[in-house]
């Protein structure tokens, strides 16, 4: 047996962000039965046993993209964030939110979800510029509490591979 559930929007902006992330993210659990433009609502079908799972991410889904008004934001569920970028290197979700902050991303977390303008080939090109830093200030620094911050400072500052060393120093003499 299957459930019908109906999302009715306000604004054109956070329905085709709901059904984009939707599509992105969900599904392969729900179903999306119709789509009616016109009054800007969604019908998603939910067979009864991923009904319960995958109900609560869906209304937070709602309410995050009824709350944002801007149809170039991105959204991602902080599980996807976790698993596919941030499993690769050390760093924090905080820290890597404060490297998009830096990098001049709008960038917040609501609901489970991680909202930002950043595109994800962009989230994908940090990370592997991330890892290969990462490399470099594990090799320069052995204080395990410094290693995010400092990877922080030089990432966000552009601090080139050639002078990372004299830089990770200058760090540990004032840290």
């Amino acid at each position: 047996m299957k459930r019908v559930i109906v999302f009715s929007f306000n604004n054109d902006e956070s329905f085709f962000m709901f059904i984009k992330t939707i599509q992105k993210f969900f599904l392969n659990n729900v179903i999306i039965n119709n789509i009616d433009a016109m009054r800007k609502r969604v019908f998603i079908i939910i067979s009864r046993r991923k009904y319960s799972k995958i109900l609560c991410q869906i209304k937070n889904l709602y309410s995050v993209t009824n709350k944002e008004r801007n149809a170039a934001l991105e959204i991602y569920p902080l599980q996807y964030i976790i698993s596919n970028f941030l499993k690769q290197t050390n760093i924090s979700l905080n820290g890597f939110m404060k490297i998009l902050e830096g990098k001049n991303f709008y960038i917040k977390i609501r609901r489970g979800f991680l909202i930002t303008n950043a595109k994800e080939d962009i989230l994908k090109e940090y990370i592997s510029m991330l890892k290969v830093y990462e490399d470099l200030v594990r090799k320069y620094t052995s204080n395990i509490l410094l290693r995010e911050k400092i990877l922080i400072d030089v990432f966000i500052k552009n601090i080139p591979v050639n002078i990372l060393k004299r830089y990770v120093d200058n760090y540990e003499d004032r840290g």
